[in-house]
């Protein structure tokens, strides 16, 4: 007798997309603020961030990851995975950064100036030295450019994601994990 699996949360897709690379090795699906790029405001980098966490002197990073859980009564092991994710103390190493533009550009040479190395790049959040991103990826359905950062970052260290494209700054900030947390 098979039994019929419920239907995955909305936004499966986009939040595979948005965080899995991100989130140590968790597929994660579920609904959270780092899925739904389209729901966030153009110009926004939307992951990761630590919006995602809150503080807890407990961990090395002094934060923990915060992803709001579903309804665990039915989605009961994407519950157990994200309390897993939620013991972390930062992100992932080589993060996959998202951001949605402002809107779609007209032409495709437009997106090397709206993603150059001068509008979209990382820095540790009390440096100045850029990091860059490479293995950019747009989805123009979503207005979203997703990037990885040119080499690994370090752990337990705070970046700042900068996205100066498209005449207006948009910044984050995130939290590396430490070794011992999540490898």
């Amino acid at each position: 007798m098979s039994v019929p699996l419920a239907p995955r949360p909305a936004g499966v897709a986009r939040l595979r997309a948005a965080c899995a690379a991100g989130m140590a090795c968790v597929a994660l699906a579920t609904s959270s603020p780092c899925a739904a790029a389209a729901d966030t405001p153009p110009g926004r980098v939307t992951f990761p961030s630590d919006a995602l966490t809150v503080a807890d002197a407990r961990q090395a990073t002094g934060r923990r990851v915060n992803l709001p859980l579903p309804d665990c009564a039915v989605w009961r092991s994407y519950c157990d995975e994200l309390r897993l994710v939620n013991e972390l103390d930062g992100f992932d190493l080589d993060p996959r950064v998202t951001v949605r533009l402002e809107a779609p550009p007209a032409e495709p040479a437009t997106l090397d100036t709206l993603l150059g190395s001068d509008t979209f790049f990382l820095q540790p959040a009390g440096g100045t030295q850029r990091i860059a991103l490479n293995r950019l990826v747009y989805d123009p359905d979503a207005a979203t450019v997703y990037a990885h950062p040119a080499r690994q970052l370090r752990e337990a260290t705070t970046y700042r994601i900068v996205y100066a494209g498209g005449g207006r700054t948009s910044t984050a900030t995130f939290t590396t994990m430490s070794a011992s947390a999540g490898l």
